[in-house]
């Protein structure tokens, strides 16, 4: 028989590679009741929110560096979204200026994404999305037939992985909230294949729709990886089973369910996309225009790493103390060494088809992560396959792993059983031959686990970062850290197979053994999981990280428009930018353009052997430079000190202002030529323009005046007058999607100028020169988000009232 009670697994029934021949204890009876899910599905709640307690409950978070840099990058965009009808499309804090579509730009539209801000009211969003995780592999288990019990160790399993907990800790919010949806992308794409209906459609709608409005492309390109793969296989079962027909239908409503999902996210990913060509990972090329490919593949997952499913801290876990081959780590996919080995007893012995879609799935999530350890496919992959250039960290691949393993383990778990039920001998005397094996190889480990203090334990760099003392320690924590995971790995694969033999044995019964195996499991992963979430603060505490310094409060008493120069390892920070307009910050993809400049430009050599570039630092209106050192520079000025930040504030004399007319053109069309000349200290920002195309009929200027009258996000206006046809030099960032110049209400060219400004020719006389950011993508990417929402939500709706009235109306 098989479990489908939960309404009756949407309509399921039984399938061939699906059939349990498992016999219920009828001693316990609750557990193929009505309400078995009911139970375990509450169970799986009460654990996640008992052992995350203080983070569900009681408003406590991870102080991740990552959140607190987004949140204040993304401040100004919030803030102008509370008092503005239209939405936030440009940030001019971060960059010099930069679109905000992948900092702060929701979707316009309500949608499953946001019933966060009911539930947000009850638990912390953290939690509620680690229990939908375990959910959705719930319910894939009980539709693939599983009883609830199995499906129940396997939904735990999934979102106890350290992965995820690493991603919350560190603050990859979206890669956490994207990746919840897999399971249930996983569960409505294979309930499609089986019921071709209009449900099943809405579903795939649905949860394809939710995973892209979590705005992380890296994770929604691996899940459809994930999906071709399956479609791949299902093609060779039809062709096989000879039910071609009923798999054109099925990838029919593929398609529909793809193009539908691409409608109700055209807001914002054809923003997104559109923006995309002009930063680093635009173009053909993607990443790989901008460097070579080690910056693609860095965080590649070395073959060797592999060991760490079973030892987390064979390389020692997550830095500082990880030693493996990616510059750094802080997370883990460690995934639970009994849930392996049970996809790996999945693997070997069932012969379902949907273990064949996932043992592929697994290979290929494997080989990716490789990246340049396995050079001949990643460059196969970066030059070939669209879209693969775009991305970094080939290692994020393995979420698709990680969903993999936990649904064999269900597998596994259902072999035990069934080689129980057929009392099949060589089976069990399989498990006690690996036990005394393993028990023998536990007994070798710890007799010599000397032998691996012969390992290197360092990184490439550490001996010259650390003295002789420091790498001795770190040596020897790296060095117990494996020994003890490995005594733990041992410990949990022993009393796995322990408990398998004893069950064979027919010595315990077999919700004995599931139970206990459950415990083993939790317990498992929770000895990992206890090494993340250590220093959770008071949520009040961390979103004081951006209450205004003193350093902020001087800066903000100057009314003037204007950018800052955080000098060093300020530069980086995003939190200047939460108040004032910053030349620097962080972000995965600023500006190609921009991002140029920065690297080949502004830090040049100019005056005492100081790398600061000043025609750059000048044409970007940086009137203030922050420095935690003495700066002994005549252009600089002493303006203040924060004793509590320990950084002093310089103006900076020289700074030119937002817009200035300019005496001569020089037209250089190649990019290295412009950045040499702009390297050049004879050159001079404030006389001269570098544009990329010929401009006729510029004359000097004898008198001229720029006055800025307004300054907002997405319309700038000034009164400019002049006694000849002129170039208007304005120290705003160069974009040409979306930004427009008008004079005196008519539309006229925006120049390229000094490779990241805008330049623009005003003709003589007196007029009124406004600048828009009006994107025409915007506007009909909206259209077509409201289009596909509708559809989706029409789709679904039908779809319940079919399976309801064909399921709970009949006479």
């Amino acid at each position: 028989m098989t479990y489908c009670n939960l309404a009756e697994s949407f309509s399921c029934k039984k399938r061939g590679d699906m059939d349990s021949k498992t016999k219920i204890n009828e001693n316990i009876s609750f557990l193929r009741s009505k309400y078995a899910h009911l139970l375990f599905i509450g169970l799986l709640f009460l654990i996640l929110v008992v052992f995350f307690f203080k983070i569900a409950f009681l408003d406590y978070a991870p102080p991740a560096s990552d959140s607190i840099q987004w949140r204040a990058s993304a401040e100004p965009l919030i803030e102008y979204n509370k008092t503005h009808h239209d939405q936030a499309l440009w940030s001019s804090n971060l960059f010099s200026g930069m679109p905000g579509y992948l900092i702060q730009l929701s979707a316009k539209y309500p949608y499953l994404n946001d019933l966060r801000r009911f539930t947000d009211k009850l638990i912390n969003w953290r939690i509620f999305l680690l229990f939908t995780a375990g959910l959705g592999v719930y319910l894939l288990m009980i539709f693939l037939g599983f009883e609830p019990i199995i499906a129940f160790i396997c939904a735990i399993a999934f979102p106890l992985s350290s992965h995820f907990l690493g991603l919350i800790e560190i603050g990859h919010n979206t890669k956490f909230r994207a990746i919840v949806y897999i399971p249930w992308i996983f569960f409505a794409v294979h309930y499609l294949k089986e019921k071709r209906n209009l449900l099943g459609l809405g579903l795939t709608t649905l949860f394809i729709i939710g995973q892209l409005r979590e705005n992380h492309p890296q994770i929604s390109y691996y899940t459809f990886i994930m999906l071709g793969i399956y479609w791949i296989f299902q093609l060779i079962r039809s062709i096989k089973d000879k039910e071609i027909p009923k798999f054109v239908v099925f990838t029919v409503f593929i398609l529909l369910a793809f193009i539908i999902s691409i409608a109700a996210v055209a807001h914002p990913y054809l923003l997104n996309k559109e923006y995309g060509e002009y930063t680093i990972r635009g173009g053909s090329e993607g990443l790989l225009s901008h460097k070579d490919k080690d910056y693609v593949t860095q965080w590649s997952f070395h073959p060797a790493e592999m060991i760490t499913f079973l030892i987390p801290n064979f390389y020692g876990g997550v830095s500082p103390y990880y030693w493996g081959w990616m510059p750094f780590t802080q997370t883990s996919m460690y995934m639970g060494v009994i849930i392996f080995l049970l996809a790996l007893l999945g693997l070997i012995y069932s012969r379902s088809y949907l273990v064949k879609i996932l043992m592929t799935v697994s290979i290929v999530a494997l080989v990716i992560s490789f990246g340049r350890h396995l050079p001949f496919i990643s460059n196969l992959l970066l030059n070939y396959l669209p879209g693969f250039n775009k991305f970094r960290v080939p290692a994020m691949v393995l979420v698709l792993l990680q969903f993999s393993v936990v649904v064999l383990a269900g597998f596994g778990l259902k072999v035990i059983l069934q080689k129980f039920e057929e009392k099949d001998k060589k089976f069990f005397d399989l498990i006690q031959k690996i036990l005394i094996i393993s028990a023998v190889l536990f007994f070798i480990f710890l007799l010599s686990n000397s032998v691996f203090q012969k390992m290197s334990f360092t990184k490439a760099g550490e001996t010259a970062r650390y003295n002789a003392s420091q790498i001795k320690m770190l040596k020897a924590e790296r060095f117990d850290k494996l020994v003890s995971d490995g005594i733990q790995a041992f410990i949990l694969i022993l009393a796995f197979l322990g408990l398998t033999l004893i069950f064979g044995r027919e010595k315990i019964s077999k919700y004995v053994y599931l139970f206990l195996i459950f415990a083993l499991v939790v317990i498992d992963l929770l000895i990992i999981d206890s090494r993340f979430l250590q220093n959770l603060t008071p949520q009040k505490v961390i979103e004081n990280k951006l209450v205004k310094t003193q350093t902020d409060n001087f800066l903000l008493n100057d009314k003037e428009i204007f950018r800052i120069y955080p000098l060093g390892s300020e530069f980086g920070q995003n939190k200047w930018t939460a108040y004032h307009q910053s030349i620097g910050g962080y972000h995965g993809a600023k500006l190609k353009r921009y991002q140029e400049i920065i690297e080949n430009c502004l830090n040049a050599e100019f005056k005492d052997r100081i790398p600061i570039n000043w025609n750059i630092v000048n044409m970007l209106n940086a009137k203030y430079v922050i420095f935690n050192q003495k700066i002994p520079l005549e252009n600089l000025e002493y303006a203040f000190y924060d004793r509590k930040q320990k950084l002093t504030t310089y103006k900076n004399l020289d700074y030119l202002p937002r817009a200035w007319f300019v005496g001569n053109l020089e037209v250089i069309s190649e990019k290295e030529n412009i950045w040499k000349r702009l390297n050049n200290p004879e050159f001079d920002p404030a006389e001269t323009a570098i544009v990329e195309t010929e401009i006729s009929d510029i004359s000097i200027p004898d008198s001229s005046s720029v006055i800025l009258q307004e300054y907002g996000l997405h319309h700038l206006k000034f009164d400019v007058k002049t006694n000849t046809t002129s170039f208007l030099t304005v120290s705003e960032v160069y974009y040409p999607a979306g930004w427009k110049a008008f004079l005196d209400g008519k539309e006229i060219e925006i120049y390229p100028t000094n490779y990241i400004l805008r330049g623009v020719v005003i003709p003589k006389g007196e007029h009124i020169l406004e600048m828009k950011f009006e994107p025409d993508t915007y506007k009909w990417s909206l259209q077509l988000h409201l289009i596909g929402i509708l559809t989706s939500l029409i789709i679904l709706l039908v779809g319940a009232f079919l399976f309801y009235r064909k399921n709970y109306l009949k006479n």
